[in-house]
């Protein structure tokens, strides 16, 4: 009778150990041929990415309840407007009303004021304990002189400090550029010798102002201010 041997359990080797697995095949095929497979590191494929959308499909995402800000549209047209409006010669861009003569004239006559009683006070030092003769034609100019003098350093002196002056604040009008801020130093110094050139012109460039569309004198369409009430 023959004998039957028991049959070989496929997952065990002859000796009764477990047979190792087959090697699973490399991903990676080799670079070099010729080379043995398993000096080739295996790379296992990983899971599927995520399909990566083009450019500028993707909006970030925000934080729960913070607030989303749009960047606001450029009025280009205005700012276009008002540089131009800025920059042409004698036209006031801004909605501040123009001081009129009589206004002004208020203002200067305050300043007067104060240069003829500072003007006299020095002239009466001068005579009563200086000993100098202010009788006759030398001593009309003189004083003619220093009231003049006298009446360029009250205003330098409010122009060095950017200020109006004591009679425009008395007066209650204030100085500003034709864009309606306040004017710099350069343009009140600008402003004071046209000033005083057109008082010495007989008043000429103070009267322009009754002849001006907008009411502006001379000093006005120079330096680019005026004085308007408050």
């Amino acid at each position: 009778m023959p004998i039957r041997l028991p049959r070989p359990d496929p997952g065990q080797t002859a000796a009764g150990l477990p047979a190792q697995p087959p090697p699973r095949p490399a991903f990676q095929q080799s670079l070099f041929r010729g080379e043995e497979t398993a000096k080739v590191v295996p790379i296992r494929p990983g899971p599927e990415s995520r399909p990566r959308a083009g450019r500028g499909s993707v909006q970030r995402a925000t934080v729960s309840g913070a607030p989303r800000y749009r960047q606001q549209e450029l009025k280009l047209a205005d700012a276009a407007v008002a540089a131009r409006l800025k920059g042409r010669e004698g036209v006031v861009s801004c909605n501040a009303p123009v001081a009129g003569v009589t206004h002004r004239l208020l203002a200067f006559a305050a300043d007067l004021a104060l240069v003829a009683i500072a003007s006299g006070a020095v002239f009466l030092g001068l005579v009563f304990w200086g000993g100098v003769p202010l009788a006759g034609k030398p001593g009309t100019l003189f004083c003619a002189a220093g009231f003049l003098l006298v009446w360029v350093l009250y205003q330098v002196l409010w122009c060095a400090a950017n200020l109006d002056s004591a009679g425009m604040n008395w007066a209650r009008l204030r100085l500003l550029d034709f864009s309606g801020c306040r004017p710099v130093r350069r343009q009140r110094f600008i402003r004071l010798p046209v000033f005083c050139l057109g008082t010495l012109a007989v008043g000429l460039g103070q009267a322009w102002a009754l002849v001006d569309e907008e009411g502006l004198t001379w000093q006005d369409h120079v330096s680019e201010t005026f004085p308007t009430p408050y």
